[in-house]
């Protein structure tokens, strides 16, 4: 099965994934597909794109978040974990900037294992989320609640003491009507944090 979008507006397919043989290209709109072990081609094109995959593929499969700037994978906090913690995942996966953490415990995950993604976005977690390999410059969007734990979210940028200027943006997205209690965001030795709400 060959799924290809022609449209610019953008194809989301569901909550159901794909057939694991089925390949997918997608158009210059923001696509969405949900992905099994997949063991073909998905390249997902042009376009802020969503791919909802564990991180892992079967033989011969690869993931291509294709040409946007605000390729995102999503995945709960444990599969990250799993998927960043050696090569397989940059191996297979390529283009992606974004990292959604849909939900978990306690999880040390290093971003450089998940194609060096800037921006995280996580919500409802019940424990220390550690952000190894944390890039200067790139973004933590807190979208809910969290445990109350201290250090909810840790961003940890590799030689951040040897910099003078590291940078960690974090945007705080309330989509709610009342009061969110964000939790703790802890960035050691980082000299600027930039704050904005939604």
């Amino acid at each position: 099965v060959a799924i290809t979008v022609t449209n610019t507006a953008g194809a989301s397919f569901g909550t159901t994934a794909l057939a694991v043989g089925a390949s997918f290209t997608g158009g210059a709109g923001a696509d969405a597909v949900l992905l099994g072990a997949n063991t073909s081609a998905i390249t997902m094109g042009d376009g802020n794109d969503t791919v909802t995959s564990a991180g892992i593929v079967g033989t011969g499969g690869t993931v291509d978040g294709g040409g946007g700037d605000g390729d995102t994978i999503v995945m709960s906090g444990a599969e990250a974990v799993l998927a960043s913690a050696n090569a397989n995942f940059n191996a297979a996966f390529s283009n992606f900037e974004a990292l959604t953490i849909t939900a978990g415990g306690a999880a040390a995950i290093n971003l450089a294992g998940l194609n060096n993604a800037t921006n995280v976005n996580t919500s409802g977690q019940a424990g220390i989320t550690a952000l190894s390999g944390f890039q200067s410059g790139g973004t933590i969007n807190l979208t809910g609640a969290t445990g109350g734990v201290a250090g909810d979210v840790q961003a940890i940028i590799t030689n951040a003491n040897l910099n003078p200027a590291d940078i960690v943006n974090l945007k705080l997205t309330n989509s709610s009507a009342g009061v969110v209690g964000f939790g703790i965001v802890t960035a050691a030795n980082v000299e600027t944090v930039n704050i904005s709400t939604v």
